[in-house]
């Protein structure tokens, strides 16, 4: 599954590189990579915003998600991107593989 949606009340944990936020959803465009999950009831549509070049050459997505309607989006906070160096992805990349293991 690609995103998550969300209707009625729920516990959940979720995860971030840089944490995540909760917004409400007013006709915001989001990255593509950043989308966690939406609430069942706003309208999502999908939006192409950057050249074809940008996007062959990995500098940039090629479509945002566009959200609008009564009801929150939750996504991933960008900034800095994880660690760049061999051992720091490696680690990374055993973390994650250790909470997916346990289902979180």
């Amino acid at each position: 599954f690609r995103y998550l949606a969300f209707h009625g009340p729920c516990r959940l944990i979720l995860q971030g590189c840089r944490g995540i936020k909760i917004e409400k959803a007013e006709g915001k465009l989001l990255d593509q990579n950043l989308t966690i999950g939406f609430s069942a009831n706003i309208k999502y549509s999908v939006q192409r915003c950057e050249t074809f070049l940008s996007y062959l050459f990995g500098k940039e997505t090629l479509f945002n998600d566009v959200f609008d309607g009564n009801g929150y989006y939750i996504y991933e906070e960008f900034g800095e991107k994880r660690s760049q160096n061999f051992l720091g992805r490696g680690w990374a990349g055993l973390w994650d593989a250790f909470l997916k293991g346990l289902g979180l």
